[in-house]
């Protein structure tokens, strides 16, 4: 991309942790989860502080609470696999603004059919209204199919045989942190009890996304026959850039402080963002990266924060996507 004669320059942009401990990696991934959901949530409080009305729910966190709990009281999928369609619901939540707060208050009566009838019935309108908005007298007036709640392939991450059973779009990944990694589990009471410790401590405003992001990160490591563990990774004489964004649902910023620490020579750039890479959430930011392609060497001082307005409406309909 930049034809000059600085090549070799090290970026790290998202890192991965550098401790090579499946339990560490499958906890600090669960609390980073649970912060970025915490900030979200907070942002709707925030927005609302500063501009009356830009959320369209007076408290998130209890709406979100609420709303997993009609979930459960629907849906029979176990305690770790009703966010996929809570998310669904948030992003519904956010189409008709002006009947956000009833939804919210519904659902805060335990009237869970009251509450999917109050969902459904906006899902249904906005179809209606955007058909009239935009008919061109060529298409015929949209019906609404209802959600099915029931369908039990919304997720496998409450099984451990999800480890075989999602292998094949990540078998190598899977394969080079349990290689790679040491302190694998042998014991299935240790690993349920530990992700109920997690899911109990970190539950993601009600969600327990948290606990589902500790299980996939630990499982990596469940009946791992024989690991060659890594060193944990840095060097001291290495300069360069290491980036990370305190919200990313990806790799969390603990990896990236513990990366920093690892290069303590490199630059550390911070992004406000609750995307994951500077190059996909904060553009802005970014540009501090190609520059020093551009240049050899870090323009910035050390430490330095892009500053990101808080989460938005956007950032609320995908709160629990990793």
């Amino acid at each position: 991309m930049f034809e000059n004669e600085y090549v070799g320059l090290f970026v790290l942009d998202g890192s991965l942790s550098t401790s090579p401990d499946h339990y560490h990696n499958a906890r600090t991934r669960a609390i980073g989860f649970n912060e970025r959901i915490d900030y979200i949530i907070f942002s709707c409080t925030a927005r609302n502080f500063l501009d009356p009305g830009s959320c369209p729910v007076e408290d998130m966190k209890k709406c979100m609470k609420d709303l997993s709990d009609v979930i459960a009281a629907v849906i029979d999928l176990g305690p770790l696999s009703r966010t996929n369609t809570l998310e669904q619901f948030i992003q519904k939540l956010l189409v008709d603004r002006e009947s956000a707060q009833l939804i919210c208050d519904t659902a805060a009566t335990g009237d869970a059919q009251g509450t999917l009838n109050l969902l459904q019935a906006e899902i249904a309108s906005a179809l209606v209204s955007n058909w009239k908005d935009s008919n061109d007298g060529n298409r015929s007036q949209p019906t609404y199919t209802p959600l099915e709640l029931g369908d039990p392939t919304v997720t496998l991450y409450g099984n451990p045989e999800y480890f075989i059973l999602n292998a094949a779009n990540q078998i190598s990944i899977q394969m080079v942190r349990g290689q790679d990694r040491s302190g694998p589990i042998y014991d299935d009471d240790r690993l349920v009890k530990e992700t109920m410790e997690i899911n109990e401590r970190y539950n993601g405003a009600g969600s327990e996304e948290p606990g589902r992001q500790f299980l996939t990160e630990y499982l990596f490591g469940y009946f791992w026959p024989k690991s060659s563990p890594m060193p944990p990774l840095g060097n001291p004489f290495t300069s360069g850039i290491i980036a990370g964004m305190l919200y990313d649902p990806r790799t969390p910023y603990t990896w990236t402080q513990e990366m920093k620490v690892g290069f303590p020579i490199t630059h550390l750039l911070t992004s406000q963002s609750t995307g994951h890479t500077l190059a996909a959430s904060d553009p802005d930011c970014h540009r501090l990266i190609e520059q020093y392609f551009q240049v050899g060497y870090p323009t910035f001082t050390d430490g330095q924060v892009c500053e990101f307005g808080f989460a938005d409406d956007t950032d609320l309909s995908y709160v629990f996507t990793a």
